[in-house]
């Protein structure tokens, strides 16, 4: 006979187990704090939150938070250090806004559509690499021109967790998926989700980066613009009137913004132009860019000719292996993250080969290059004026021994304002759209806002050297070059 105590100690050690066995088949509404969003829930009896759960535990989704958003911006903010992973699973958050305001405005809500446009917002950035951007150029500068959306559709598809998951919830699901993620153009709302003016992901990282790097620029109200989102039949046309002209369009569901958030989309879309140009441009962080990519570039070139051994790095560490196979594998392209690369420095300092053993060695101290912005001070356009400056330069510079890829590194991004796109160029589906009037007549908010309209393109053309007194040099040649 067992006493009292024994008995209720053997209840609750069964209590435990058939608590922990239910809990283990049946899944649970989970929680995730987010700085932006505030708590965003799973819901315990809804399949499509139980599988973006699913997805956000993989493999491949738990690589993101290893990924940086904004790589090397923590150089110029120090709070910039969010993942990719936390973005993507605000986009998901958002995605999930816009699809209640579809449910509740449109005569069918698609629930197969909103299913996919789900699962794409969540899993957009699956295919980024380290460093994400750069490290895409120095791929194309290898010869690898293949792009993160590219990647982010093969790990949707092929054989990794992702697709495991996927099958198991809808065997259609991931071919979807990954249709959406690289398709060009928004042929519905549900895609205009994934891509357009109003996308998930825009409206996260506008919001996201701001908040993290800590500029006082970039606010918009977004509250009030997805309270001033409606719903209204929008042609379908890269050129309207063509279209009409030619009886060859189409409408579709898609969002418009009500005159009351006029005010509150020209903020929004200002807001994307100030940041570009205050953050995701800034020459200390593009600096250290283009910094990392003559690095890696460096890096592949040696590898071919002197291979890992003959370098002092270690063969199977993941970047090495990844940069010394012709065609490297899905399964190494996962393994690669910010950490491959930085874990790899403190051997890449003791490279035998002098120019990666000093492009690892300024990076890893912040040691960067000095900038000269030679782009604020082109006349006209400076396309013309920027091909002959670059030609007059190499060959200036090649007399002083420095070299273009090492020494001399260049940058000529673009910032362009709300007219990047343009009719004729992008569906309209992409366009910030203001309701009109007359019914199915909405128009461009660039258009009619003085202010959309004054957002032009910059065109910026930065020299990059590594000390003062090649500044000094290549200030001297700019004022000679000027001068013809």
């Amino acid at each position: 006979m067992f006493g009292i105590e024994t008995y209720l100690q053997i209840l609750y050690k069964l209590h435990n187990f058939f608590s922990n066995l239910y809990s283990y088949h049946m899944p649970k509404t989970q929680r995730i704090r987010d700085p932006i969003h505030g708590l965003i829930v799973f819901e315990e009896g809804n399949d499509l939150d139980q599988l973006i759960w699913q997805l956000l535990n993989s493999d491949p989704f738990q690589r993101l938070r290893r990924v940086r958003q904004l790589g090397f911006s923590e150089f110029v903010y120090p709070g910039a250090t969010h993942t990719r992973f936390a973005h993507s699973v605000g986009v998901f958050y958002n995605a999930r806004k816009l699809l209640q305001i579809i449910n509740k405005k449109v005569e069918r809500f698609d629930k197969e559509r909103a299913i996919v446009a789900t699962c794409a917002a969540l899993l957009h950035d699956l295919g980024h690499g380290p460093f994400s951007h750069t490290f895409e150029g120095v791929e194309k500068t290898r010869g690898k021109k293949k792009k993160h959306e590219t990647w982010t559709a093969e790990i949707v598809e092929g054989d990794t967790e992702i697709q495991e998951i996927l099958n198991k919830f809808d065997p259609t699901l991931a071919k979807k998926i990954s249709a959406l993620i690289l398709a060009k153009e928004p042929t519905d709302i549900y895609a205009a989700i994934v891509s357009s003016q109003f996308d998930a992901d825009r409206l996260d990282y506008l919001v996201r980066d701001r908040y993290m790097s800590g500029v006082e620029v970039g606010h918009f109200d977004m509250e009030w613009l997805l309270d001033c989102l409606e719903i209204d039949r929008v042609l379908v046309a890269q050129n309207p009137d063509q279209a009409i002209e030619n009886q060859q369009f189409d409408y579709v569901d898609g969002f418009v913004i009500n005159p009351k958030g006029f005010k509150a989309a020209e903020g929004y879309l200002e807001a994307r132009f100030h940041l570009y140009s205050t953050v995701y441009l800034h020459k200390t962080t593009r600096g250290a860019e283009k910094l990392l990519a003559s690095l890696l570039s460096t890096l592949s070139e040696a590898l071919k000719t002197d291979g890992a051994d003959k370098l002092n790095l270690p063969s199977r560490q993941s970047l090495v292996s990844y940069l010394t196979q012709e065609d490297p594998s899905l399964a190494q392209y996962l393994s690669l993250d910010d950490g491959s690369i930085l874990s790899l420095l403190p051997f890449l300092q003791a490279c035998p080969n002098a120019r990666i053993a000093e492009l690892a060695t300024k990076l890893k101290r912040r040691h960067l290059y000095k900038c000269v912005d030679i782009g604020s001070r082109l006349r006209g356009d400076g396309s013309d004026e920027k091909v002959r400056f670059k030609r007059d330069l190499k060959e200036k510079v090649k007399e002083l021994g420095m070299e273009f890829g090492y020494n001399i590194l260049y940058d000529e991004p673009r910032l362009v304002g709300y007219d990047w796109y343009t009719w004729g160029e992008e569906s309209t589906l992409k366009k910030v759209l203001v309701k009109g009037v007359e019914q199915n007549k909405n128009y461009d908010i660039g258009d009619r806002s003085e202010i959309i309209k004054a957002l032009k393109k910059e065109d910026f053309y930065r020299i990059y050297v590594p000390d003062n007194e090649k500044r000094g040099v290549v200030e001297a040649i700019w004022t000679e070059i000027a001068k013809v």
